[in-house]
């Protein structure tokens, strides 16, 4: 008997399912609603790795992204070592220097989560990543929004009075946050220290 392949876009799979002659990424791309699309390869084992270690080598300034579908979702390269998830960037920076990372952590002067060149990479401890993630504006603490996106809402802001309709659900989607954020911010019951 042969085998059926999958009537999905650019794909040479083996059926999983036969009522609708799909693979699994397939079924599930069609189950969720989504359009059929090519799926992207999967990685064979030990690809991922050997695909860092000639990374490692390439002598360019440009970043080096990471092309596996394998990413967490600040968009960071995974990789399994020894059977544990690890991010690739730190993965690449103990193949270049010889070091295992021990209690420090992987930090890019790129501030490109993907990259893996070594050129961007350097050791660093939390204190230096928590430093790094404020002076290059990444941090917004808990909330979604920035001081300067605070002091716009304050001075935009109308309060909800008899017969004048707050514009609260406005500025909270302008902000892309929900309405108690913005009720919260332009009361001053968070970001107190922001003028």
């Amino acid at each position: 008997m042969t085998e059926l392949t999958c009537v999905g876009p650019d794909c040479t799979n083996a059926v999983k399912v036969k009522a609708d002659l799909l693979c699994d990424g397939h079924y599930w791309q069609k189950r969720k609603g989504r359009p059929l699309t090519p799926l992207r390869p999967q990685a064979r084992r030990g690809e991922l790795r050997r695909w860092l270690e000639r990374a490692v080598t390439i002598e360019t300034n440009e970043c080096i992204i990471w092309p596996f579908a394998a990413k967490d979702r600040d968009g960071y390269g995974q990789i399994k070592v020894d059977g544990v998830q690890r991010k690739a960037h730190a993965v690449a920076l103990e193949l270049a220097s010889g070091e295992p990372a021990g209690d420090r952590q992987a930090l890019h002067h790129c501030d490109n989560p993907p990259c893996v060149n070594r050129r961007h990479l350097y050791w660093g401890d939390s204190t230096d990543n928590n430093r790094d993630t404020v002076e290059r504006l990444r941090h917004k603490g808990r909330s979604n929004l920035t001081h300067e996106e605070v002091r716009e809402i304050r001075r935009r802001f109308i309060p909800r009075r008899r017969g004048v309709p707050s514009n609260a659900l406005e500025l909270a989607t302008e902000f892309s946050t929900s309405r108690q954020a913005i009720w919260r911010a332009a009361r001053g019951a968070s970001f107190t220290r922001v003028e």
